[in-house]
């Protein structure tokens, strides 16, 4: 069975200058590694928290305390047995993709991986998926390949 072995997720904030009428923008990345036990929302909204701080964004009071998080549950297999798709063929016609290199429309897939994948991408085993505007990608994560 599949289990989830990290994941990366990004916030960023946009500031006024007072002086100058512009905007300047400051965005951060963590790519975490989840342990074998710990619990998946827990590392969520701590890795949401240290941005939240390292960014000076007022942190929102949590509805549960950490143990209790409300992290949709999900099936890895839903991802790591997708029936992805590669390069464009023609009208609505696409070579068979992988999970190591694949992507489909977001609306084939439930909507608590889609909730989940807006937090930020998810990495199981060896291969990373993350959400764009329409889609949802996978690939095989950088410095996996076996030689």
């Amino acid at each position: 069975m599949s289990k989830i072995v990290g994941f990366k997720m990004g916030k960023g904030k946009s500031i006024e200058s007072p002086d100058e009428k512009q905007w300047s923008k400051e965005y951060l990345e963590l790519e975490v590694s989840v342990p074998e036990g710990t619990n998946l929302g827990d590392a969520l909204l701590t890795a949401e928290k240290c941005l939240n701080t390292w960014l000076g964004v007022p942190i929102p009071m949590a509805p549960q305390m950490p143990g209790e998080a409300q992290i949709p549950e999900f099936d890895p297999a839903l991802l790591m047995n997708h029936a992805w798709k590669g390069k464009k063929l023609g009208d609505n016609q696409y070579e068979q993709g992988s999970v190591a290199w694949g992507w489909d429309f977001r609306d084939k897939f439930p909507a608590n991986i889609i909730e989940l994948l807006k937090k930020g991408s998810l990495v199981i085993d060896k291969y990373e998926f993350a959400l764009g505007d329409n889609l949802v990608s996978a690939k095989e994560k950088k410095g996996s390949k076996q030689r």
